[in-house]
């Protein structure tokens, strides 16, 4: 395992820096201290060739103009929230409203627009960086003063994993996830000839502003069933913004709850999880911009976010993840890579 480190710029006044961690088969990946983001992974495809398969920006200007949350850390509750307000301990708790009336992804102050502490670390046959940072009561509008640890690891069998801590000195919620948009082709090309299967029979419907609305529903037959590998374009006209629902993985416990393929390159992604859900995101409307390498266009990445299920803050029927004073949150997702064909 290889590690490195080096500046990346300056976010009001500080240092930004930029780690990288390799091991020993070529897999790599690139992290930020600003947000906490993961910037680049590169893996090799059947032939052996190492490309990158994560969309990224070429500075960290990008990063701090971009609005698509490229690679960030989101928290500390990821996903939206209606009418940007929640109820908690008998008060009402009112945050920012950033996506219509919802406030997603903790809104202007979340994690993924703040400066954390890196620290890289190696031990046997993993390397990784763990980011902290301390936040205090309000300063994103959610209650308590509390400590968030986000670590990610890579290992020598190409598992790249994401352990979420948070405590509070206060109760409150806690939804921690990333946000990386993947493409395994090692291109900028659509990903809708990626196949998919999600180990999930039901997904969580949602109103025009995307906000559940009640119950899980199967996905049986319909456009939302991936319960068999199938190319993520197949149904993605069927979809009117294309793919950003809420999948309720199947089981409980650490579990598979996604398994993502190029098969031109032979690439493949499997994603497990300790959660209830997994947010996939792959839509048609979004606009192109400039990232690393070129223009981005139509589904030229995907996104499978795991997570407790939106705006479960005001929904008593979801999995809560509202977490006591004094009790620690603790969750891991892996990202595990290899090739096929």
């Amino acid at each position: 395992m290889k590690e490195n480190s080096r500046d990346y710029g300056l976010f009001l006044g500080e240092m930004v820096k930029e780690f990288t961690i390799t091991n020993s088969s070529g897999m790599s990946f690139k992290a930020i201290s600003y947000g906490a983001t993961l910037t680049d992974v590169t893996a090799s495809d059947k032939e052996g060739n190492i490309s990158s398969v994560l969309l990224g920006m070429e500075s960290l200007d990008g990063y701090m103009r971009q609005t698509y949350y490229l690679g960030a850390s989101i928290g500390p509750f990821g996903n939206r929230i209606a009418n940007a307000c929640f109820t908690l301990e008998g008060k009402t708790v009112k945050l920012t409203q950033n996506n219509g009336s919802n406030n997603l992804h903790s809104g202007p102050y979340g994690f993924d627009r703040i400066l954390w502490k890196g620290e890289p670390f190696h031990g046997g046959d993993s390397a990784g960086v763990r980011f902290s940072r301390d936040m205090t009561d309000g300063e994103d509008s959610f209650p308590g003063n509390r400590k968030f640890t986000i670590t990610m690891t890579l290992n020598e069998d190409n598992e790249l994993e994401f352990h979420y801590q948070g405590i509070s000195d206060k109760t409150t919620p806690m939804n921690l996830t990333n946000h990386g948009y993947w493409n395994l082709s090692g291109t900028l090309n659509s990903t809708e000839d990626h196949t998919l299967k999600l180990n999930a029979s039901h997904y969580l419907p949602v109103d025009d502003l995307q906000i559940p609305i009640g119950a899980e529903v199967p996905v049986a037959g319909g456009a939302m069933d991936f319960t068999r590998e199938k190319p993520i374009g197949q149904d993605l006209e069927a979809a009117p913004v294309g793919f950003d629902h809420n999948f309720c993985v199947d089981g409980v416990g650490f579990r598979q709850a996604a398994v993502a393929v190029h098969p031109e390159s032979g690439r493949v992604m499997e994603v497990w999880t300790d959660l209830p859900g997994v947010q996939f995101y792959a839509a048609k409307p979004m606009e192109t911009f400039e990232v690393r390498g070129g223009t981005s266009g139509r589904c030229a990445g995907f996104c499978l976010e795991t997570q407790y299920y939106p705006d479960c803050v005001n929904q008593s029927q979801f999995a809560s993840c509202i977490i006591p004073y004094g009790k620690t949150f603790e969750t891991k997702t892996v990202y595990k890579f290899s090739v096929k064909g």
